[in-house]
């Protein structure tokens, strides 16, 4: 008879204690005001607005797409012309350093 209560709370569904935070593609960037490449504007264009991307890749199938990423957006260009730009997700905030471990034995004297 004691296994009946164990088998029932491992048989518990593992979601009832796990947050499941889903975020449509097209809200990820809500809340944020940034300005992005309209569809249609050359590589030039771009550059002359908004600057030289941090990093470029080489283009990729046919028609070929190339891939531009900026700090806040990347930008997705299909031959020149621009075809989808998208606000990238925000960077995690950084976690706070550890303490320095101490040392002695906690009243200040070390020995």
């Amino acid at each position: 008879m004691k296994a009946l209560p164990l088998f029932l709370l491992l048989s518990l569904p593992l979601s009832l204690a796990a947050e499941d935070v889903r975020i449509p593609v097209g809200q990820q960037g809500a809340g944020r005001q940034i300005a992005t490449p309209s569809h249609g504007m050359t590589q030039a264009a771009v550059i002359a607005r908004f600057g030289q991307p941090l990093e470029t890749h080489a283009p990729v199938g046919n028609p070929p797409i190339i891939i531009w990423h900026y700090a806040e957006f990347t930008v997705y260009f299909e031959g020149n012309k621009v075809i989808h730009a998208v606000v990238n997700p925000p960077a995690p905030a950084s976690e706070p350093a550890e303490p320095a471990p101490q040392t002695g034995n906690g009243d200040g004297s070390h020995g």
